[in-house]
């Protein structure tokens, strides 16, 4: 055990946590906030570092949450790993969002494949709940619902239903709606 002055420290292994509130720009960005925001843009190419057979197990927030609690409730020491069992290669998550690849040069240290080390925090009875595969079809379809509502909005059709100030101003703003779209839509992509 990992005791100082009666401190208990427990040590996790995080496994490409997506969810909430990640990132979906600049160096510290998650691949799946980063598809998100693509998504969103109406992009069509998502960027893959090459081969994109590299394999990740994506491992939703509220499942890392829930192993802390297990964790912390009854567990000791190191290696408290918190991963999900599913595991897919980047090309397979591009495809999830019905994408194509749009590849970049390999990166020396770009890993193909990891051990997951689960079976410590398994053995408290921890188990992952949420299906990436899921979780992106339901962020889809909000994203996909959101734009639809935003676009009526914009459009000339329902501009009788808003007064004439409102819709120059949403008309003046239309060159930034992706930057506002993205902002307004940070809350649904949980």
């Amino acid at each position: 055990p990992c005791t100082h002055v009666n401190l208990l420290i427990i040590y996790f292994i995080f496994y490409n946590v997506y969810g909430g509130r990640e990132l979906g720009d600049g160096e510290y960005a998650t691949l799946i906030a980063k598809y998100k925001r693509l998504f969103l843009a109406g992009s069509a190419e998502y960027p893959v570092t090459s081969p994109g057979t590299q394999k990740r197990n994506f491992t939703h927030i509220s499942d890392i949450l829930s192993a802390i609690i297990s964790v912390a409730e009854t567990g000791n020491g190191d290696n408290y790993g918190i991963g999900s069992d599913e595991e897919y290669s980047v090309l397979e998550v591009v495809e999830m969002f019905e994408g194509s690849p749009k590849f970049l040069s390999a990166k020396t240290s770009n890993r193909k494949t990891g051990k997951l080390i689960t079976s410590k925090t398994k053995k408290l009875g921890w188990t992952p709940s949420v299906s990436l595969i899921d979780h992106i079809n339901g962020s889809r379809k909000k994203l996909t619902k959101n734009t639809i509502i935003l676009s009526m909005l914009l459009t000339k059709k329902y501009a009788t239903r808003l007064s004439l100030g409102l819709y120059k101003t949403l008309s003046s703003a239309q060159h930034h709606l992706t930057p506002i779209h993205n902002k307004v839509n940070q809350d649904y992509l949980c």
